[in-house]
């Protein structure tokens, strides 16, 4: 069974938000900047990754899944 992949709009904006570069980022992940950029591009994310997302930023999910959106002060 493949992991299952759902839509990531805010992934950039929640980046931006916490000034966290991309390398950094994808450091946390285990991942490279590559896998970062296909992300962007396809607007798609494995779900393990939006947990790992959820914690990094400290977020809900519905928020990482656009079920709520971005407040921005």
């Amino acid at each position: 069974m493949s992991e299952q992949t759902i839509k990531l709009k805010n992934l950039e904006t929640l980046r931006r938000m916490h000034n966290i570069s991309v390398d950094e980022l994808m450091k946390k992940l285990n991942r490279n900047r590559i896998t970062y950029y296909k992300w962007q591009e396809k607007g798609y994310i494995p779900s393990s990754d939006v947990v790992a997302l959820h914690e990094i930023f400290n977020v809900s999910t519905d928020l990482l899944l656009d079920v709520k959106p971005i407040a921005v002060e």
